[in-house]
């Protein structure tokens, strides 16, 4: 239980987080390649954070439906390398991703309301099922490759470039 804690830069490679509070956390540039986690880090600081193939979905067979999930509301992910990333079934609303590196990761029913992708990588991003209401699309990059987009929720209220 960390809320607030200075994680800046801190090397968090190949860690497990199973159920682990973040929430106002800085952890600018930090590398959390490879990592399991499983956190609620509302409001943290990921800006240029590295989370490389982080493994952070929900597991669907082992749980409920008031299932645990990765809860990133209003973090901040600028810049952030989110490559190869499963953040399956977590709630992102209010994020900020503009920059970001989202290269084939996967926000298959993700909540990404009111987030802003602007001048983000989405180049063969999983959306499938993500519920898009006012999520900003501009200046992206890869929108052709976009998997599930046909399948998100809420899409006719995304703001995309025209």
């Amino acid at each position: 239980i960390m809320p607030g804690a200075n994680l800046e830069g801190a090397n968090l490679r190949n860690s497990t987080m199973n159920n682990s509070e973040l929430g106002g956390a800085d952890l600018k540039n930090a590398d959390l390649t490879g990592a399991k986690i499983m956190v609620k880090a509302k409001g943290a600081n990921l800006q240029g954070a590295i989370l490389v193939r982080v493994k952070g979905g929900a597991n669907m067979d082992n749980q409920s439906m008031g299932m645990l999930r990765t809860i990133l509301d209003y973090a901040n992910l600028e810049n952030a390398n989110l490559e190869e990333a499963d953040l399956s079934y977590c709630t992102m609303q209010f994020g900020n991703l503009t920059n970001a590196n989202l290269r084939s990761a996967d926000l298959t029913w993700c909540d990404l309301s009111k987030s802003d992708f602007t001048g983000a990588d989405l180049t063969n991003l999983n959306l499938t099922k993500a519920k898009l209401t006012g999520t900003v699309f501009k200046k992206i990059k890869g929108r052709d490759t976009i998997i599930g987009l046909d399948t998100a929720r809420d899409i006719e209220n995304a703001e995309f470039d025209q």
